[in-house]
């Protein structure tokens, strides 16, 4: 504790000493596991990682966005068993899991404890993000106004559009420029990525427009998947 209120407190240093991961799999894919199984996974790879038993961890942050609520006690009494530490469960959109990372530093650096664990895990439904609850307010309802009244809205998935015009905004704000710009139908820029449409033929039948630097735009077909091995 600072000994005046207008002093700040001084705080611990945090250490990340253990990480575990698990592969990426499609939603709904026939090897789809579920999300304890996932969340072992990762949280024993940590611990391993880490080389300490899972009773040396204090309390525990587990971040998901698709799922009923404890899921996260869930997951850990599935994993690592129950020892009664608190579970802090976190849901902040694309950034719950560095929300659930900075929770847990926030713990250890003011002393609350010594030992974190910080665990996510997400189970997506096939397609595009939407709406799980149309009976109340939408979250991003002023986003999605401000949106509409600066660039539009196109009858597309919102989410892209909310990311590529906050690039875009952000580009204008600070005046930086794109080194290139491709611009082709969805459609088409899955063939391309699947290997299945060759780049230059795509250029030359208007179906990429490219603006910019165009050796940027030639390293495209560096990210391209093989035929037969996409898993887009």
């Amino acid at each position: 504790m600072s000994s005046s209120p207008w002093e700040p407190a001084t705080l611990r240093r945090v250490f990340v000493v253990g990480v575990g991961m698990t592969k990426f799999v499609k939603p709904g894919a026939e090897n789809s596991r579920d999300y304890p199984d996932l969340a072992e996974e990762a949280g024993k790879k940590a611990l391993a990682d880490a080389q300490i038993p899972y009773s040396a961890v204090d309390q525990a942050c587990v971040g998901y966005v698709f799922g009923d609520s404890t899921c996260g006690q869930r997951a850990i009494y599935h994993s690592l068993g129950m020892t009664g530490i608190p579970i802090i469960n976190v849901n902040n959109n694309c950034a719950t899991g560095s929300t659930a990372l900075f929770m847990a530093r926030q713990l250890i650096q003011g002393g609350v404890a010594e030992c974190v664990l910080a665990l996510g895990f997400e189970k997506m439904s096939k397609g595009s993000l939407g709406i799980k609850f149309s009976d109340r307010t939408i979250p991003t309802d002023k986003h999605v106004d401000l949106l509409i009244n600066k660039y539009g809205l196109s009858a597309h998935p919102v989410a892209p559009q909310m990311f590529g015009y906050a690039g875009k905004e952000h580009m204008e704000k600070y005046d930086k420029k794109a080194d290139c710009t491709i611009t082709m139908a969805d459609s088409d820029f899955l063939a391309l990525m699947t290997g299945k449409m060759n780049p230059q033929s795509a250029f030359f039948q208007g179906k990429l427009k490219i603006t910019g630097n165009m050796g940027l735009a030639m390293k495209l077909q560096n990210l391209q998947l093989q035929p037969g091995n996409a898993k887009l």
